[in-house]
Order: C-alpha cells, then sequence, then structure tokens
C-alpha cells in the first residue's frame, strides 16, 4: 500500500511527530480524502498542551476542520462521489457515522483516528463529517477549513445562542479564529457601533480594523463601558470573570 505523511500526537506538551503511515481503503460508511488545506484550531492546542487532562488515546491523528478532495467512498456512502471538494467539519451533518480509524506507521504501530482528522496527507473520515463545495473557488482554498469550524460556530454564537440585533455593543475577548470570525458576522450583518476585541498581541490591530472592529489591549481592559452581548473566547478564567462584570445586564 502507499504511504503518507501526517502529524502525530505522541505525547503531551511535546511537539508533533510527522510520521509515515500506511494508507488504506474506506470501510462502510468512511471516506478518503486529499487534505488541501487544515485549520489549527485552539481545541487541538489544548489537545497538545493537555489543558483538558490526560489524553487516554496517544498516539493519534489530529485536525477537525479542512478542505480537501474526495479520493474515494466506502460502501453505504451516497452524499459525496469521486473527484467531489468537500469542507470537512468537527460537527455532523447528514449521512452516517463511522467506525473509529487505525493507521500504521513504519514500526508497526497504530495510530487511532475519529470521524474525523485533518493534519494528514490523506484521511479516512466518516460520511458526516463532510459537505460537498459544488462551486469551490481555488483562491478561497486556504479559508474554507475555516467554515469547519470558527466561522459556523461564531455565526451559531451570535445568531442562534444570543440575543443579536444590529444595535447591541458587543465586546469579544480574544482575536483568534473565533473571535475574528465573530467580527466578520458582525461586519457582514451591518452592526450599528464597532464591537471592541480585547487581545494581548497589538499585530491583530491591522486585522480588527479590516473587520471594523476596535482593538483593545488587555491592560486597557477596565477603562471600557458595559456592553450588552460578550463573546469569551480564551477560556481564560479572568477573563470570564472580567466579561461578567463587564454586562449591562449585572443589575
Amino acid at each position: 500500500m502507499e504511504k503518507f505523511k501526517a502529524a502525530i500526537l505522541s505525547e503531551q506538551n511535546k511537539p508533533l511527530i510527522v510520521k509515515n503511515l500506511t494508507d488504506q481503503n474506506p470501510s462502510k460508511n468512511q471516506i478518503k480524502v486529499r487534505t488541501i488545506s487544515s485549520g489549527l484550531c485552539g481545541a487541538q492546542v489544548n489537545e497538545i498542551t493537555g489543558k483538558k487532562g490526560p489524553d487516554k488515546y496517544l498516539p493519534h491523528l489530529m485536525g477537525h476542520e479542512g478542505f480537501g478532495e474526495v479520493l474515494e467512498v466506502g460502501e453505504s456512502v451516497k452524499k459525496v462521489n469521486t473527484g467531489d471538494l468537500v469542507i470537512l467539519h468537527w460537527r455532523p451533518s447528514q449521512g452516517e457515522l463511522a467506525p473509529p480509524v487505525q493507521f500504521l506507521d513504519d514500526e508497526g504501530i497504530s495510530h487511532g483516528a475519529g470521524p474525523i482528522t485533518t493534519f494528514s496527507e490523506i484521511t479516512i473520515i466518516s460520511e458526516n463529517r463532510c459537505t460537498k463545495i459544488d462551486d469551490a473557488k481555488k483562491e478561497f482554498y486556504d479559508i474554507y477549513p475555516l467554515v469547519g469550524c470558527a466561522i459556523s460556530t461564531s455565526y451559531g454564537a451570535l445568531m442562534k445562542e444570543s440575543k443579536f440585533n444590529k444595535d447591541k455593543r458587543i465586546l469579544i475577548f480574544g482575536g483568534g479564529g473565533l473571535g475574528l470570525s465573530l467580527l466578520y458576522w458582525t461586519k457582514i450583518l451591518g452592526i450599528d457601533h464597532k464591537p471592541v476585541v480585547i487581545d494581548i498581541h497589538k499585530e491583530k490591530i491591522s486585522h480588527i480594523d479590516k473587520l471594523g472592529g476596535y482593538f483593545c489591549h488587555v491592560d486597557d481592559l477596565e477603562d471600557l463601558d458595559e456592553f450588552d452581548l460578550i463573546f469569551e473566547t480564551t477560556g481564560i478564567p479572568s477573563n470570564i470573570n472580567t466579561a461578567l462584570k463587564k454586562s449591562s445586564n449585572n443589575a
């Protein structure tokens, strides 16, 4: 069988290791995809650093948002065909959930993969972890992975979970992928007041400005007024506590 390269998490708080893994054919309800691009979500960073606790499934493949080309489909797969371009995403969609995959490296060591992984040249995913793009634009190939996590998650948080309308005053903690995606949606929806984005990295000012927001360094947070909607994307306990204090709903 052919080989492909994959970034493996073998030990927490250590760099990922690139290994050659043995390719295989997809089984029932599985889809084989050639990965074109992949996102790196904060969830993977937390997985690597062990922020959520010990990982009992080591060693394993990683990644839950990507974009690629379907190489082969397994039995019973109905939603895509060979040659289709697809967004890979962690949240289930139409289709069936397939059993987890195991790949062997050159030393015969088994490496697990869940319903979706994207940090590899080739990946085998469950049918319900991808969505076909009918008219994919090459200039967006590096952007499509964000649709599989940050862009869709931020839209759901803004439009499904919060009481959003255009006159709300919005504060966003964190100018990473999720925070900037939230800012992107507020620009698309034409909000009346520029949202404020809190971050520690001043080099993000240009990105925030382009998306119609104000940058505020975390050291200047106390000078801000209260806000109607607050989105905390960093997971830092002190930020969560401050977010509650800055809410106009604290009365």
